[in-house]
């Protein structure tokens, strides 16, 4: 997925893949983080 995205976004220009893929992982991470789970800190 990154990889396309890469590729598609600025059609000319290569975007590396771990660019892309901190740009789609850091707000999963950070919305998992607000979000807690299960086994989360309830505090």
């Amino acid at each position: 997925l990154s990889d396309t995205l890469g590729r598609v976004v600025i059609a000319p220009t290569v975007i590396p893949v771990g660019i892309m893929t901190s740009l789609i992982g850091v707000p999963l991470l950070v919305y998992l983080l607000v979000k807690g789970g299960r086994f989360g800190y309830r505090g």
